[in-house]
């Protein structure tokens, strides 16, 4: 059994990749059909490492396999639960992409960002991240794949 962790690039269900008029279907549903395994997503779009991370040490155990793919490192990654799905505002030209109702926050996001975000501290959770990830499926023999 597989779980997949991670954004957009894991998610099983992005608008963008799900056409099935043209057959076109995010590489997950390839991977279960290829390794002849039962597949769990837990990745979500627009969202941030902790996002992934959370629900990696939430599930880990019900896998032999992990496939854990890292969102880029700028993400917000401490924001509430109801607004994970904007942590990949930074830019004002992501604002007018959100619904309306966050808006106003991700203009928000967009001015707090020079003053709030800190590169080094979100290297540290990347590299935590990718260090107990590790431990934790060697501990319990799963294995993994990154990307």
């Amino acid at each position: 059994m597989i779980g997949i962790y991670g954004d957009s690039f894991a998610d099983i269900n992005p608008r963008e990749l799900h056409n099935r008029e043209e057959e076109v279907w995010p590489w997950a549903y390839w991977l279960a059909e290829v390794c002849k395994d039962k597949v769990d997503c837990h990745a979500v779009s627009a969202t941030s490492l902790w996002f992934s991370f959370t629900k990696f040490l939430n599930t880990y155990r019900n896998y032999d396999k992990v496939v854990f793919c890292y969102t880029n490192y700028m993400r917000w990654n401490t924001l509430a639960d109801e607004y994970i799905s904007i942590s990949h505002v930074r830019h004002p030209h992501d604002v007018p992409y959100l619904l309306p109702d966050f808006q106003k926050t991700g203009s928000f996001l967009v001015d707090a960002f020079p003053i709030l975000y800190r590169d080094d501290i979100n290297r540290f959770i990347y590299q935590h991240v990718f260090n107990e990830v590790n431990r934790l499926c060697k501990k319990y023999k799963i294995k993994i794949c990154y990307h």
